[in-house]
C-alpha cells in the first residue's frame, strides 16, 4: 500500500466521503470505496489542490467583488499630500505608484486621474474625440502625509522634496460620486481596473453628472475611488491646472511644517 492510500484510509475526510457514499448507496462495499478513492493518482490529485487554491486565491483578490456605485458625502477631511505628476492612465499610474510603496508604506496612497474617461467631460462629443482627448490623460499619484490638518512633518517633508515630490493640499470631500474595491495583492488592482470604470461611467453619464477627477486612496486593504461632483478644481495639482488651462493658485504656501509628528 503506497503513502496517498495510507493517508487516506487514516483520513477523517476519507472517512467523511466513505460514509457519505454508503449512506447513499453508491458504493455498498467499503473496500470498494478506499478503491475508488485511491485510484486518483497523486499528480492528478496534486493538481486539483493547485486549482482549488488558485480559485480561492482569485476570489479573495476580488474577482467576485460587488462593485456598488452611489453619490455620498463621505466627511473625508482636508489631506496634505506629496505628488508626483505624469501623463497616462491608471495602468502607468498604478505603475508608477508601485515604484513608490514602499517608501512610507504605512501611509495612505493616492492616485488622481485627471481627463478619464470614467466622468463624461465632453458628452457632447462623438466618442472617437472623447477617446483621442483621452490619449493624453494624466494623473498624480503620491502619499497622504497629513489628515485633517495641513501641518506635515519637517523631516519627511524634506526626504520627499529631495526625491522629487510636490506638496499640495486638498479640500475636505464634497458630495461625491463614490465606491470601493477590496485591495489585498497586485491582483486586486487588475480586477479594480476592469471591474471599477464601466460602472462608474455608466452611473455618471446616465445621470448626467459631472464628476471629476477620478480619486483613489489607498488605505488599510481598501481602495476607495471617488470622484467630487463639487469643488472639483480645488482636487487639480498646479501641473494639472496649468496643462488643462484651470486657473488655481498652488496651495503649497498653505503648507506648515513641524519639528516632529503629532
Amino acid at each position: 500500500m503506497d503513502i496517498l492510500q495510507k493517508f487516506i484510509l487514516n483520513s477523517k475526510a476519507a472517512n467523511y466521503v466513505v460514509n457519505f457514499f454508503e449512506n447513499l448507496k453508491i458504493l455498498p462495499i467499503r473496500e470498494e470505496k478506499i478503491n475508488f478513492l485511491t485510484e486518483v493518482s497523486p499528480a492528478v490529485a496534486l493538481c486539483a489542490g493547485f486549482v482549488f487554491a488558485f480559485i480561492i486565491f482569485l476570489l479573495y483578490s476580488g474577482m467576485c467583488h460587488r462593485v456598488k456605485v452611489k453619490t455620498d458625502y463621505s466627511l473625508r477631511p482636508m489631506m496634505t499630500i506629496a505628488y508626483l505628476f505624469d501623463f497616462g492612465g491608471y495602468r502607468e499610474a498604478a505603475k508608477a505608484m508601485d515604484e513608490w510603496r514602499l517608501l512610507y508604506p504605512s501611509l495612505p496612497r493616492i492616485t488622481i486621474l485627471y481627463n478619464s474617461p470614467v466622468y463624461a467631460m465632453y458628452p457632447e462629443l462623438p466618442p472617437e474625440e472623447i477617446k483621442l482627448k483621452n490619449k493624453f490623460a494624466s494623473y498624480a499619484i503620491g502619499f497622504v502625509i497629513s489628515e485633517g490638518s495641513n501641518k506635515v512633518c519637517e523631516r519627511k517633508y524634506c526626504k520627499l522634496k529631495e526625491l522629487g515630490f510636490n506638496f499640495t493640499v486638498l479640500p475636505e470631500d464634497s458630495y461625491a460620486v463614490t465606491t470601493k474595491f477590496v485591495h489585498r495583492n497586485y491582483l486586486s488592482l487588475f480586477f479594480a481596473s476592469q471591474k471599477i470604470f464601466m460602472p462608474l461611467m455608466r452611473f455618471v453619464q446616465d445621470k448626467y453628472l459631472c464628476a471629476h477627477p477620478l480619486i483613489q486612496i489607498d488605505q488599510r486593504g481598501m481602495l476607495d475611488f471617488f470622484a467630487p461632483l463639487g469643488k472639483q478644481y480645488d482636487f487639480y495639482v498646479q501641473e494639472a491646472s496649468t496643462y488643462y488651462g484651470v486657473s488655481l493658485v498652488h496651495k503649497v504656501s498653505r503648507i506648515q511644517l513641524v519639528k516632529e509628528e503629532n
